[in-house]
């Protein structure tokens, strides 16, 4: 290539001085491949100024680019709302600030799940007394082992059978027995801090016990400290409910609305005083209730939460 050809480009885009333009164009008078050259540069040239001219005359007018460039989604476009959608990083914030709506949205569907789940809970169940259910209607004065599965029977016939596995104790047997017109559930549990025998007796008329229904059970490993000697009886708020609790020797019982409960333990003090909790707040979850006309929602509501905290997987 000659070393005029360089200067083509330059010739075409008038950067040349007149010495060097002069000299360029003495050469390209005399050498074909040059001039051919720059004849094919000239026609490039001009091909792309026509296609940038007609770029141009299919724009949007300056007031339409300016109202885009207003817009709120434009890339840092000059108005408030335009800045606000983007934070220090040019990161989008929009979802930023609907974060608060958001999570008041969330939580207000939790308080209605919750409110409903209390609403269905807390709504008629069968009542115990009137009905102890089909597994302990063959019952007599011989106790009767009972499953698991006659367990669930019972809890759906209305019986508590309460489930200590929250407490830390495993259920090791359980067995049926009726003495006149009271039935019995006896309970036997065992765990790292000792044994619990709890025998649930329900009446099977609709009346509320009012003899002690206490049944000796079995001796646990070791002598229970927490309730011991002569018989001793007392009323104790237990769950927002006044039960009366007889300590008599070896154990206690507990006589609420409905049942009476029998517990002999081998526990110490704190620990005996979480299986009552636990025996009366699954109790008052299956609490029957009024008559459905008469209810108000507060009690339903009510009945509804608390067996929405005693719910365990086995029942």
């Amino acid at each position: 290539m000659h070393r005029h050809a360089k200067r083509i480009d330059g010739y075409l885009d008038g950067e040349l001085n007149e010495r060097q333009r002069a000299a360029l164009e003495q050469h390209v008078g005399l050498c074909a491949d040059c001039r051919l050259q720059l004849e094919d540069r000239r026609r490039l040239k001009r091909r792309l100024q026509s296609l940038n001219t007609a770029a141009e005359e299919t724009m949007p007018d300056a007031a339409l680019m300016g109202r885009l460039r207003e817009s709120p989604w434009a890339a840092g476009g000059p108005t408030g709302f335009a800045e606000a959608s983007h934070d220090a990083d040019g990161h989008g914030s929009r979802l930023r600030a609907l974060a608060p709506a958001l999570a008041a949205t969330a939580v207000a569907a939790m308080l209605t799940a919750v409110v409903c789940a209390a609403w269905v809970l807390g709504g008629a169940v069968q009542n115990a007394t009137d009905s102890h259910g089909p597994i302990a209607a063959s019952w007599s004065g011989t106790e009767t082992e009972l499953s698991r599965s006659d367990l669930g029977a019972l809890r759906a016939a209305g019986w508590n059978c309460p489930n200590m596995a929250p407490a830390g104790l495993e259920l090791v047997k359980a067995s049926g027995s009726r003495t006149g017109m009271i039935d019995h559930v006896t309970l036997e549990f065992s765990g790292t801090q000792g044994e619990v025998v709890l025998t649930e007796s329900r009446n099977r008329n609709t009346e509320l016990l009012k003899s002690s229904l206490f049944q000796p059970a079995a001796a646990p490993k070791r002598t229970s400290t927490h309730a011991a000697g002569s018989a001793t009886s007392h009323l104790q708020s237990i769950d927002g409910e006044t039960v009366s609790v007889v300590t008599v020797d070896g154990g206690m019982e507990m006589d609420m609305q409905n049942a009476t409960y029998a517990l002999r333990s081998s526990m110490d003090g704190p620990s005996i005083d979480a299986v009552k909790h636990r025996i009366v707040a699954t109790e008052h979850a299956r609490l029957a209730p009024h008559a459905e006309g008469t209810e108000r929602m507060l009690t339903r509501l009510g009945r509804g939460m608390s067996r929405l905290l005693v719910l365990d997987t086995d029942y």
